[in-house]
């Protein structure tokens, strides 16, 4: 078992780990090899990346020439790893709308794991959906296969037996809490949840995603009638909850003030509200904390405030649900519970948030900020599941991201007996 700190996103949306990438080798051009700071001697590459169970391919951005190419960001370069492999036949294509380049093996370190996997890099004249300081995303989906890459990170050090306990385990740091973040491999950490881990079965119907079935939400304690399907993704790199726009209206209707924006696309509401939200999935209910649900003031001083929780294809500016899904829960869900990925048997573990985790809620630590902050926070998965601009224009720059800390010492979770969803 094995664990690599997490970093928190800008206002609890993306959430990162560093890792590195490639072998440092020494060129030698006499008998006496170069020395250890000679620039070229060769290096790990070290990157951020968003941590992304929405999807099993691991993808890093790399020099390109393109006009929208990011700044501030690590970028891929294979000539400066001994170890790099360029895998190509065709030009790789992962769902990142236009983004396009090579398939490459590399020796991945991600906390104490090493390992030698295929991964996608952006090529010259691709775009890169990236926003600092991501450089890419870390697979973390569910599927056995990755389309370009082989198999997802977990997967991959699951087969190379670096871990015995077919499973990895999230919790997500909140902003203002005493602990950090974790992102465990092959069990769970102690110290960030409380009580016991209710585990529900994926979904029978599903075999592409991490999801479950929708059973039951409350808003203002009101039980809403959700449409027939309701097979909930869950997301870590969504920084919204997105679903059925009929399912959306009557949670909006429910919230005393709240319109839609039409300009922006999203929701609003004043920004006062306590929101009282729970959502079941056929255990146990699960109460979301108001300030994830609340973007900030639609404009500068305003009273109103944009909601985290939309529509597909609301106004043709996100995407269509598609026949094998209709809900995804991103990081407003996900930073209210203590997650666990299991492959074998196959499903999802929640449990309560410990104290040191931000159990409480910490809700006095939570600070509007306007939606231009939010936006550009998303970082690839704006790619995937775009958010529409703000009306009011381009975004400042965002604070820095905290800086992470220790991570507690983990104990291992053995499996246990799962329950039928």
């Amino acid at each position: 078992m094995g664990i690599a700190a997490i970093t928190g996103g800008y206002y609890e949306t993306n959430y990162y780990v560093n890792i590195s990438i490639g072998n440092p080798y020494v060129f030698v051009r006499s008998s006496s090899p170069v020395h250890e700071n000679h620039p070229e001697r060769r290096r790990p590459q070290h990157f951020q990346m968003v941590i992304d169970t929405g999807f099993p391919d691991t993808w890093v951005a790399a020099p390109c020439d393109a006009f929208d190419c990011p700044t501030g960001i690590a970028l891929y370069n294979s000539s400066k790893s001994s170890t790099a492999v360029n895998k190509t036949t065709s030009t790789g294509e992962i769902f990142l709308p236009h983004a396009v380049g090579n398939i490459f093996s590399d020796t991945f370190v991600v906390g104490s794991f090493m390992l030698t996997i295929s991964f996608l890099t952006t090529g010259v004249d691709s775009p890169i959906p990236a926003l600092a300081p991501a450089s890419g995303g870390l697979g973390m989906g569910f599927p056995t296969t990755a389309a370009t890459t082989d198999l997802p990170f977990w997967r991959a050090i699951l087969e190379d037996s670096q871990i015995s306990s077919p499973e990895f385990s999230i919790g997500l740091p909140r902003i203002g809490s005493p602990g950090a973040g974790a992102l465990t491999f092959g069990g769970t950490n102690t110290s960030l949840y409380s009580g016991e881990i209710e585990y529900l079965n994926l979904a029978d119907t599903n075999s592409t995603y991490w999801a479950l079935r929708l059973s039951a939400m409350t808003v203002q304690n009101t039980s809403i009638g959700l449409s027939s399907g309701r097979l909930a993704v869950f997301d870590t790199a969504a920084g919204m909850i997105l679903g059925p726009s009929d399912d959306v209206d009557a949670i909006w209707s429910s919230v005393l003030g709240a319109s839609l924006n039409e300009s922006a696309h999203l929701y609003q509401y004043p920004c006062d509200t306590d929101l009282n939200i729970t959502v079941s999935f056929g255990g146990r209910v699960w109460p979301l904390n108001s300030s994830d649900i609340n973007l900030g003031p639609t404009d500068p001083g305003s009273k109103k405030c944009f909601g985290a929780i939309s529509a597909f294809g609301l106004a043709n500016t996100l995407p269509d649900a598609g026949p094998d899904l209709d809900w995804i829960f991103g990081t407003p869900f996900l930073t209210n519970t203590y997650s666990v990925f299991r492959a074998t048997p196959p499903s999802l573990g929640f449990a309560e948030l410990s104290a040191e985790a931000g159990g409480s809620f910490l809700t006095s630590q939570f600070v509007l900020c306007p939606l231009t902050h939010f936006l550009l926070a998303q970082g690839p998965h704006l790619s995937r599941h775009p958010l529409p601009a703000h009306p009011q224009g381009p975004p400042p720059p965002p604070p820095p991201a905290p800086a992470a800390l220790p991570v507690p010492t983990p104990k291992k979770q053995m499996p246990g007996p799962s329950q039928a969803a």
